[in-house]
């Protein structure tokens, strides 16, 4: 990815990132949110929702860095603060809400699990997940974008947090 943005670069094209950025590349900007705080954000909250057990986190895919980056910083919070709370996973699903419910669904078999943190999209077949378990509202969930979904899910009490970057903006 990074050759073909300096390839553009060089036609003369001005390349901006969107969401997840390449630094060390020729594009000339990036927009979007700090995804290890937002990774940071997440652990602290479900940190104080849950006190123990275990955290399962779901990612569409490690190979993006918004996604490597948000689980850097939820990791590092967790170890150092939350030493009480495993973490399981992650488990990608590839921002396809078939994938992520199947994902979400094999997490949620165990019932140490006391929070998800999906960290990517497919937050439909998570919320999919969450009502055929029957564990939606007893295991605290800190999703990414509010969109129609995670906006019905936060009202229903199946999600507990949505950090949204609103990228309309």
């Amino acid at each position: 990815m990074v050759k073909a943005v300096d390839a553009a670069a060089r036609r003369g094209v001005a390349v901006i990132t969107l969401v997840s950025d390449l630094p060390g590349s020729a594009r000339r900007q990036f927009i979007g949110i700090d995804n290890q705080a937002a990774g940071r954000s997440a652990a602290s909250l479900l940190g104080r929702f849950c006190g123990s057990g275990k955290i399962g986190i779901l990612a569409g895919s490690l190979g993006l860095r918004d996604h490597r980056e948000r689980f850097e910083g939820f990791a590092g919070v967790m170890g150092r603060e939350f030493p009480a709370l495993a973490l399981v996973g992650p488990v990608e699903g590839f921002d396809d809400d078939a994938e992520t419910e199947a994902a979400a669904t094999r997490l949620l078999a165990d019932p140490a699990l006391t929070g998800i943190y999906n960290l990517g999209a497919g937050n439909a077949g998570l919320v999919a997940a969450l009502g055929k378990t029957h564990r939606a509202g007893n295991v605290r969930v800190v999703a990414h974008e509010l969109t129609d979904t995670t906006r019905d899910a936060l009202r229903a009490g199946t999600l507990d947090v949505v950090l949204d970057q609103n990228p309309r903006q």
